[in-house]
């Protein structure tokens, strides 16, 4: 942290930043450093699915979509959790473009054999993919969240919990919520197909 940041949270961190304040601006600029990190050790834990130089152009997208997003940045978490979370979807993202995702294509077939989550009517295995993706995409950010959690980075309840500041036992019945709702998203489409 900077001198400047003095007491500072993250939280005021970010307002400030939001208010164009040039001395927070360089200390998220300082602390933005921590994004090439987490992509690249993501990318270890995943099995190196992408090269060093496409890790790069992850980097640069997981920056634009922080910036982007800092309004919504509420201090739930630290700031940098709050950033690996959003590293990990980028890399998530660009392994799935490349075609490349083994990691992911096992985390998603965990979804998918979720008895929940049923996309049997689909032609092949990459359209079933792309579905569950979009459907990801249309639930409350905070199932996705803790979809995301349980599978992509295999937390516990506890865990999750813990992350987001909510019991285990809140975090299992908004999982659950979310598996509901994204069965109900999925379900329309397969309506009359066996």
């Amino acid at each position: 942290m900077s001198r400047s940041a003095g007491n500072r949270t993250d939280l005021d961190l970010v307002e400030a930043v939001l208010e164009k304040r040039a001395d927070a601006v360089v200390e998220l600029v300082h602390r933005l450093g921590c994004v090439p990190r987490f992509i690249a050790a993501r990318n270890k834990q995943l099995g190196r699915p992408l090269a060093d130089l496409d890790l790069e152009d992850v980097v640069q997208d997981a920056l634009v979509v922080v910036w982007r997003k800092l309004p919504e940045f509420h201090g739930r978490t630290s700031l940098e959790v709050w950033i690996y979370r959003i590293c990990c979807y980028e890399l998530m993202n660009a392994v799935r473009r490349r075609g490349s995702g083994g990691r992911e294509r096992r985390v998603s077939e965990d979804l998918l054999e979720n008895d929940s989550v049923d996309l049997r009517g689909e032609h092949d295995r990459s359209e079933r993919h792309e579905r569950l993706y979009d459907a990801l995409e249309m639930l409350t950010d905070e199932e996705r969240e803790i979809v995301r959690m349980k599978h992509f980075d295999n937390l516990s309840f506890t865990e999750i919990g813990h992350e987001l500041g909510l019991s285990s036992n809140t975090a299992k019945t908004r999982y659950y919520r979310g598996l509901r709702r994204l069965s109900g998203i999925l379900r329309p489409r397969n309506g009359g197909r066996s």
